[in-house]
């Protein structure tokens, strides 16, 4: 028959197995990378598919670990503490030591250790344990709703931000840090950091950076003839004409090129106008983008505050923010940004000016102005002209073409940089 004696050393080994499972879990989980798990699953790893599960759910996953942790380290004390005092143990000072003592054991064998192995081997012990992690999920699910839940009222009580939203913005910065190490080492090229750094930085652009001014769209009459749109487009090379009634502001759809294949012979344009789509001017392009797609939208027209149209805004428009200029069939060149040399590069006085900041860091601040023509007519005092020439944080611009009116073409002269 087991003794008294040997049946409490096996409880207080199995509440350090306990935490000791949960304590490895727990950093196991915060360390893994679903990047060295996915080739593994792809490869037919069913470890490596059920860790994949558990870093999907990583929130549940943290919570079970955590309740788990404290549920077995409360009970082992207790339990420690109750044998202690009831059958081996006389005085107070002696309960102190065995607390002491039982202190020690569990943070360096139950806390430390299995933290230390589980950071080194992140995924090998992810992998290994994820069968019981789940399982263990979906035992403690009400525990973890609960704690959830809880953990929710506070951060809205306290309005703290969203840690989901935190994590994705710190995760930004982290990848922009990485590829920015990558081109000081010469691992990655330049270019490719900074089309990255615009991918990065595609949730921060609105409607209105990506729109073609109203004042650049060559609009027509909804009383024109079929014949005369013909000239527009033929002229212009553009795919999309806005049309409007009465006033240029006042927009009421659009004709696309291709109707009028199949409408030659109607006298007005009237039966081939699209309905116009409105979007305020401070949108999120990744929202419009996908909104644009899903809904087979072409074009959209960018209203301000007031409602007055400001602009026109295509999926190509939302597109060349991420890669550059699209040329297409349908869609014309209209280069707005271009490198040159290593220090220099022609802008469009169109280019917006946040632009700037993102690709070579320019602190400008906006005073009533948001492209490179504006920028250059607020500095200056008045409309520039050809041959101006203005210095900005050791950038100069000089102006190549301009209107009495418009500054159409810029030259950008980067600063030398210092090896």
């Amino acid at each position: 028959m087991i003794s008294q004696f040997v049946v409490y050393n096996m409880s207080i080994v199995a509440f350090m197995a306990f935490s000791f499972f949960f304590s490895g879990i727990e950093t196991a989980i915060i360390s893994s990378s679903p990047m060295k798990l996915m080739p593994l699953a792809e490869k037919g790893s069913r470890r490596a598919k059920r860790a994949l599960l558990v870093m999907e759910r990583v929130e549940d996953a943290i919570s079970m670990a955590l309740i788990g942790n404290n549920i077995v380290n409360i009970a082992a004390s207790a339990f420690i503490a109750y044998i202690a005092t009831s059958y081996y143990l006389s005085s107070e000072s002696e309960l102190l030591v065995i607390t002491v003592a039982e202190t020690i054991v569990f943070l360096v064998c139950c806390e430390l250790f299995p933290k230390v192995l589980a950071r080194a081997k992140a995924e090998t012990f992810l992998m290994l344990l994820s069968p019981v992690v789940l399982v263990l999920m979906a035992a403690f699910k009400p525990a973890i709703r609960a704690s959830l839940g809880l953990s929710r009222g506070i951060r809205s009580l306290m309005k703290l931000e969203d840690s989901s939203r935190f994590g994705l913005a710190r995760s930004r910065e982290e990848i922009d840090l990485l590829f920015r190490l990558g081109v000081r080492h010469g691992i990655i090229d330049k270019d490719h950091h900074d089309l990255i750094n615009e991918f990065l930085s595609f949730h921060k652009v609105t409607a209105y950076e990506v729109m073609t001014p109203l004042i650049d769209l060559v609009s027509v009459e909804k009383r024109q003839t079929v014949r005369s749109l013909i000239d527009v487009i033929y002229r212009t090379s553009f795919s999309r004409i806005p049309v409007y009634e009465g006033r240029v502001d006042n927009i009421i759809g659009y004709v696309f090129y291709r109707d009028l294949l199949a409408n030659t012979a109607v006298g007005s344009i009237e039966e081939i106008i699209h309905p116009p789509r409105f979007v305020p001017s401070t949108k999120n392009i990744h929202a419009l983008y996908y909104e644009m797609r899903s809904e087979k939208i072409p074009v959209v027209f960018v209203v301000n505050e007031f409602g007055a149209v400001e602009g026109m805004a295509t999926r190509e428009d939302i597109a060349e923010e991420i890669v550059g200029e699209i040329q297409t069939r349908d869609h014309p060149r209209r280069e707005l940004f271009k490198k040159v040399s290593e220090r220099k590069f022609e802008l469009s006085g169109n280019l917006d000016i946040d632009f700037l900041h993102r690709r070579f860091g320019l602190a400008v601040e906006k005073k009533g102005f948001e492209t490179v023509a504006g920028f250059l007519a607020f500095h200056l005092g008045r409309i520039p002209a050809r041959g101006d020439r203005f210095e900005f944080d050791n950038f100069v611009f000089v102006v190549d073409e301009a209107t009495p009116r418009f500054t159409e073409k810029v030259t950008l002269l980067a600063p030398r940089v210092k090896k």
